[in-house]
């Protein structure tokens, strides 16, 4: 029928049939105007035929004839036509971007989940949703990282869903949000659908947050893992001496990090793993940097083995974190690391120690009672005169100074006081010298007024002397003492009421006691460079401060100098106490060389420890040990050894103890640092770190669930938390447009066919009337 119209009217490509083609009108009327002409146009056809003579049937003919007429001319007049619209309809676009980053490797999500994980199931939970708008709208999936890439099809699973995947160190919300406005080239956005945790590395640049509003593309955030601050913390690193005396005080060294923030109440225990009993437990402050040392103590009661392990505690709702009735409280991401053992030999015999001194003053003789009264050491005692005569206390009396290795290798710590070096002859001198630095030994030096320590600066024993000649004099003045912390780091000077650290009375000269009346004086200069100070002398007067302990490693030994002899006055105080938790434990750890392994001769750092690709950093190598400061040379060599073994070798300068060099690292990742050509002692020193990316996310690993919600609230979006993403159809617009172009029009009035239907309708009236003789 359409093919047989179109051939009536003349039409080709438009015509009756055509698909979306309509038949409208130049002068259009309403629907009740129509039928109101059709009445019209019937009821004057009837009332012109109505008193003609012959029957109704032909007046009636005549009559539709006649409105038949009537009627196609008001149809022809209104200008009849066939009109093809010629519009497109643009679909939107929806875009799903998922966060690969590393951060993503973080359990914190619910059901102690990675957060890739829970994007991993949020997408298996939103593909219905989003197979049923992809029939009207183009669905595509991005990752992004530091980098925003398309992907060819929805995702099985997130990126970092697997936690051996190391991920993007880098998050750039910013950068893959304009990358998808510009994937999309102008198009309409029914919105964009983000799977992060809301961390990022850069911020959102102001032009693209201008983009998002100026173009209304909502943006549809579906936060991962939990609201509550991340804690990543665990033991790095412990240390201890590995083999102590029956009751010695033994510390342990165990280096805490963490990511995010510290807990507070976080506390570091030394726990006995056989018996399950915490034996010292420390609180752990935080700092400027994400790392604390910690020191702990044991004090053995018994021979043998011990197994020890320092533990982190404190980790729990209890202690500041989140309320545990939360379906996330967001602990320790990973406990596991919260722990490490360290292994104690203990020796049941006691300490043998040799006390050498000059004349009967007031420190020998409470040093002297004080040995005797130690019933973990067993002293031999001499008090030597200026021609050699002496004489001999002690619980083991011996004939002779030692003269021999032999002799020498008898005592375990040696006490000289306020005596001269000359006393000694140079053999013997340096027979101690080689006992020290080869048997692991230790050298007490009591300094007095007369001889200790400047005679023996010119000595073959003038190595184990932990000061030089330089800067060396004696207060003008009354002094107090203060410990410094690294007395607490090596488990010394605990002087407090109950043994845990420095007694702060003796510090405050207004009791009198405490006032040092004579005090070695040493200025900068006097130091070694490989020795420690234990602790300061302050002057009561000027408040100037200088070292009055120091402690230094010579070979596997250690040396010690004590710059007064008037800590028996502390005795006033505390009685015997306060002198015996100073003297003790000082004596204990000197003597501890002879059965620990070496805590090592030195120690080398990359500072800052996470450097950056081509900014400089710098490798530091101190040494400890005296013996191998004198043999340091100075120009030393340090290799970068790459993950894929390649080497890179710098040159370390410097004098004294400290040798730099500065590195630049040209890639991200992991680099050893070692030395090569140093002496033996110094070459099991290395170091690990690792270069990092500017803003790499792994610094703070925690949420930031927030700038999501401003995000989606300046876009006109909404949070979708990971439950509700089936209902992301009932939230995000359709932003489908339709495009108008001009149509195609043939016009039906002026053809023909309508011309001849007219005159034939024409025709068949004058026909009739013939018939009827009426024309």
């Amino acid at each position: 029928m359409n093919e047989l119209l179109n051939t009536l009217f003349g039409l080709d490509g438009l015509g009756f049939g055509t698909p979306d083609a309509v038949l409208t009108f130049e002068r259009p009327l309403p629907a009740w105007a129509w039928a109101l002409l059709a009445l019209l146009a019937i009821a004057l056809g009837v009332w012109t035929y109505r008193n003609l003579p012959g029957g109704p049937a032909r007046r009636a003919t005549l009559g539709v004839l006649r409105g038949a007429i009537i009627a196609l001319l008001a149809l022809l007049a209104a200008g009849p036509s066939l009109r093809l619209d010629q519009s497109r309809t643009e679909r939107d676009r929806v875009y799903v971007l998922v966060d690969r980053s590393a951060s993503m490797g973080v359990p914190d999500a619910p059901d102690r989940q990675r957060r890739g994980t829970q994007a991993s199931n949020a997408l298996i939970a939103a593909g219905p949703a989003l197979t049923q708008r992809a029939q009207q709208s183009d669905v595509a999936y991005w990752s992004f990282g530091s980098s925003a890439n398309q992907l060819p099809e929805a995702p099985i699973a997130s990126p970092n869903d697997d936690p051996n995947t190391p991920g993007d160190p880098a998050t750039r919300l910013g950068a893959a949000l304009s990358a998808t406005l510009d994937a999309a080239r102008g198009a309409p956005i029914g919105g964009i659908v983000l799977l992060t945790d809301g961390r990022s590395t850069d911020r959102i640049p102001p032009e693209v947050l201008r983009r998002l509003e100026a173009d209304r593309v909502p943006i549809f955030p579906v936060p991962l893992g939990s609201p509550d601050p991340v804690r990543s913390v665990s033991i790095e690193r412990a240390e201890s001496p590995g083999v102590a005396f029956i009751r010695d005080s033994v510390p342990i060294r165990a280096r805490v990090a963490w990511s995010g923030e510290l807990a507070p109440g976080t506390k570091a225990q030394l726990v006995d793993r056989s018996t399950g009993r915490v034996l010292d437990e420390t609180s752990v402050e935080p700092g400027d940097a994400p790392n604390a040392w910690v020191t702990l103590n044991v004090k053995p009661e018994e021979a043998g083995a011990m197994d020890l392990e320092v533990r982190l505690s404190g980790l729990d709702a209890a202690q500041g974190l989140p309320d545990p009735s939360r379906p996330d409280p967001s602990l320790d991401i990973d406990p596991e690391d919260n722990a490490q053992r360290v292994p104690l030999q203990v020796i049941d015999r006691p300490i043998r120690a040799l006390y050498v001194d000059g004349s009967p003053r007031w420190e020998h003789r409470y040093v002297k009672n004080l040995l005797l009264r130690e019933p973990s050491i067993d002293a031999s005692i001499l008090l030597l005169a200026s021609g050699r005569r002496y004489i001999q206390e002690g619980d083991t009396l011996i004939a002779r100074l030692p003269v021999s290795p032999e002799d020498w290798d008898t005592f375990d710590v040696i006490i000289l006081g306020d005596l001269s070096g000359e006393l000694f002859g140079s053999e013997q001198l340096a027979q101690l010298t080689e006992h020290i630095a080869q048997r692991g030994a230790g050298v007490l030096w009591m300094a007095g007024p007369g001889s200790t320590p400047a005679s023996w600066l010119d000595t073959p024993a003038s190595p184990l002397m932990p000061v030089t000649g330089a800067d060396l004099g004696a207060w003008s003045e009354p002094v107090t003492a203060i410990a410094t912390p690294e007395a607490d780091r090596l488990g010394v000077l605990r002087t407090s009421d109950d043994g845990e650290g420095w007694n702060e009375r003796l510090s405050d000269p207004s009791a009198g006691w405490t006032r040092l009346q004579w005090a070695l004086d040493l200025g900068p200069n006097a130091l070694k460079p490989g020795a420690a100070v234990l602790a300061n002398a302050r002057g009561i007067a000027s408040g100037q401060e200088r070292p009055l302990v120091v402690v230094m490693r010579y070979g596997s030994g250690r040396t010690a100098l004590v710059g007064t002899d008037e800590i028996w006055r502390w005795r006033y105080g505390r009685g015997e106490t306060v002198p015996e938790r100073f003297w003790v434990p000082l004596i204990r750890m000197l003597a501890r060389g002879r059965v620990e392994a070496a805590l090592g001769a030195g120690v080398l750092r990359v500072r800052p420890e996470q450097p950056q690709p081509g900014v400089p950093a710098l490798i530091e190598l101190e040494v400890f040990d005296q013996d191998a400061v004198d043999r340091l040379p100075e120009r030393v060599r340090a290799q970068i050894v790459r993950a894929d073994g390649r080497r890179d070798e710098i040159e370390l300068r410097g004098e004294g103890s400290t040798r730099t060099g500065e590195w630049v690292p040209d890639a991200p990742g992991s680099f050893r640092v070692e030395l090569a050509g140093a002496p033996p002692e110094l070459g099991t020193l290395e170091t690990v770190t690792r270069v990092v990316e500017p803003g790499d996310e792994r610094a703070n690993l925690n949420t930031d669930h927030p700038s999501l919600a401003a995000l989606a609230e300046l876009t006109g979006g909404r949070i979708v938390p990971a439950s509700d993403i089936a209902r992301l159809n009932e939230w995000m617009p359709n932003r489908s447009r339709v495009h108008a172009g001009t149509p195609i029009i043939e016009t039906l009035w002026d053809r023909w066919a309508v011309l001849i239907g007219l005159l034939g309708l024409f025709t068949l009236e004058w026909i009739a009337r013939r018939l009827m003789r009426l024309a």
